[in-house]
């Protein structure tokens, strides 16, 4: 038994034997013996109802202690988790951008390939150019003795 229960029922045990003596005529006899004891019974009740009242108050403080630790504790978690999210869906972003960058350095790289490729093929091409020698006509080298024999008389030198 708690003591505040064996309080109690001492107090509760009092007031009983207080009324029933105060009843039967024990004691002094006199009607305000019994109201005393009436209103000593009622003080004790409401000692009683007071602690009990102080009782269920620091109860309602720990228990709104405990809740609000449980609530922070759970507002902790939210809060992890929600850093946890945030950082993966960060995280994968990054790796989206680098694979995007990856791709692009590629296409550049292919592309840039393609260019030289296009280059040496001109290259070559110029060069069979170079190398075939179209026959382009001289004019022939004119001597006096060639140009009478190639001129035709004309009728004013005969």
């Amino acid at each position: 038994m708690t003591p505040l229960r064996a309080l109690r029922a001492l107090i509760l045990g009092a007031t009983a034997i207080g009324a029933t003596c105060a009843l039967v005529g024990c004691g002094s006899g006199s009607r305000a013996s019994a109201t005393k004891g009436l209103e000593s019974g009622e003080a004790i009740e409401r000692a009683e109802e007071a602690e009990q009242k102080k009782e269920e108050q620091a109860e309602l403080t720990k228990d709104r202690e405990v809740l609000s630790v449980v609530e922070a504790s759970r507002r902790e978690e939210v809060a992890e988790q929600n850093a946890k999210k945030k950082e993966a869906a960060a995280s994968a972003r990054a790796k989206a951008r680098e694979l995007a960058a990856e791709r692009v350095v590629h296409k550049r790289e292919r592309e840039a390939k393609k260019r030289e490729a296009a280059a040496r093929s001109k290259a070559e091409k110029d060069k069979v150019v170079k190398k075939k020698k179209i026959p382009v006509k001289l004019n022939p080298v004119v001597t006096p003795e060639s140009a009478t024999a190639a001129r035709p008389e004309t009728p004013a030198e005969t």
